[in-house]
């Protein structure tokens, strides 16, 4: 059951990895190469990042870290998004 979800999820990174990248190109009309280095670059920052708070967390609480850590990542990021689209909304007026 293990290997379908890693397979699974594997699948899935491509598919968000590739829609992200897509997404700031379409962006970034003006600078399309720096756009396309930036999004790779957030794509390997999350590649290291990922692996190591999933290690911190399995070797701090086990099997029960792993979606904890998970749930504190979303906790953080929705306040980024959250400002994000505030500015976005402030800046198009």
């Amino acid at each position: 059951m293990m290997w379908i979800l890693a397979f699974t999820q594997g699948a899935l990174s491509f598919t968000v990895g590739s829609a992200l990248v897509a997404r700031v190109m379409a962006e970034a009309h003006a600078a399309p190469t720096m756009s396309g280095a930036f999004s790779t670059t957030a794509l390997n920052l999350g590649a290291i990042i990922g692996p190591i708070a999933g290690g911190a967390a399995l070797n701090l609480n086990g099997t029960q870290g792993v979606p904890l850590t998970s749930a504190l990542l979303v906790a953080l990021a929705l306040p980024l998004w959250w400002v994000r689209t505030t500015t976005r909304r402030v800046l198009v007026r």
